[in-house]
């Protein structure tokens, strides 16, 4: 939004409460975030962009803005990946009027150069996403991006068509159908997983136990992570955030082929 030029209030803001500082006096609740007086300011807002296409339109924040003081909504994926960021970026260039800026640019160039750098560690892997029903949409899109397959979608809520989005997803990439649960459960995921075959698992800490029945390793992201550290400091959102995870999954899948191989190989 800084790069854009443009006055924001975000709801809700927690870049700072997840992480505090070195206090001398304890904080239940760590200082910052976005207060009421900001929260009553919303009504006189240009625009509001709501990242959530999956979730139940009667807890939508920007419809109410729309419906009470006539704001102007945009509901859009997470970005993750290529395709959900640009759209976040392409609506910032509609509010503001000005065009997307050189860094992001390059930023998006880096992103692209480095999934041809994957693509033959990734091409045709088969994934298990689980988490919030958002969170699953926009990763799967990432994922099919990068020329992998999504073996099971787990979402954990009951919003409004995760299924049938998730079908239009992979209709659009020409891609194999994944079972698709929606307000899933552990044992569903890991009896869809054992059905459907992985190579990997991709979500929160709470999919420990199934990837090492299964052997399978896990790329935590979203929450809650909780077996390991820094999990607050996990950069998923954005090209940097993309090629974030690009890192982590492909690292991660090349680790495990070179634990499994019989040499311990050090080139590929």
């Amino acid at each position: 939004m800084a790069a854009f030029e443009l006055p924001y209030v975000m709801v809700p803001d927690y870049s700072e409460t997840l992480e505090g500082g070195n206090w001398e006096a304890h904080h239940p609740i760590p200082p910052g975030g976005t207060s009421c007086e900001s929260l009553k300011r919303t009504g006189g807002a240009k625009a509001s962009i709501e990242f959530g296409q999956v979730m139940d339109q009667k807890q939508s924040a920007a419809l109410y803005l729309t419906e009470k003081h006539g704001v102007t909504a945009a509901r859009i994926p997470l970005p993750i990946g290529i395709r959900c960021t640009d759209l976040f970026y392409q609506t910032l260039e509609e509010v503001s009027g000005a065009s997307i800026p050189f860094s992001l640019r390059k930023n998006r160039g880096r992103l692209v150069d480095a999934y041809g750098d994957a693509h033959k560690y990734l091409f045709g892997k088969r994934a298990v996403i689980y988490g919030e029903d958002d969170f699953v949409l926009s990763m799967a899109s990432f994922l099919l991006e990068t020329g992998m397959q999504l073996s099971v979608c787990g979402g954990s809520g009951k919003g409004e068509g995760l299924k049938s989005r998730l079908l239009d997803l992979v209709a659009t990439n020409h891609a194999e159908t994944p079972l698709i649960h929606e307000g899933s459960d552990f044992k569903e995921i890991e009896m869809a997983a054992m059905e459907k075959g992985a190579d990997i698992f991709i979500g929160n800490s709470k999919g420990y136990k199934i990837s090492r029945s299964f052997d399978i390793p896990l790329v935590r992201v979203g929450f809650p992570i909780h077996d390991r550290i820094g999990g607050q400091r996990i950069l998923h959102l954005g090209y940097k955030g993309a090629l974030n995870l690009l890192d982590l999954i492909t690292n991660e899948l090349i680790r495990t082929k070179q634990s499994l191989s019989s040499v311990g190989y050090s080139y590929i």
